[in-house]
């Protein structure tokens, strides 16, 4: 149960992106920071930009950067 709590803990501000009104920015972000995609979004979305974007940023590394072992 500890395990699953620190994974929780760990994964909690990841899946607050979700909720957001540009998921799909977000989600693009990820992809492209880890090599699986692309970053530009179609219209009528628009790309993140200045500190919202380097929020989201900042967030993503840092879960990467400690990723717990499985």
């Amino acid at each position: 149960m500890e395990e699953t709590r620190a994974i929780y803990r760990w994964f909690a501000p990841m899946l607050a992106l979700d909720v957001s009104h540009k998921l799909v920015q977000n989600i693009k972000l990820a992809e492209a920071i880890v090599g699986l995609g692309t970053e530009p979004v179609g219209a009528p979305r628009l790309p993140l930009a200045g500190d919202e974007r380097r929020e989201i940023e900042a967030l993503i590394w840092r879960n990467i950067e400690t990723r717990p072992a499985l």
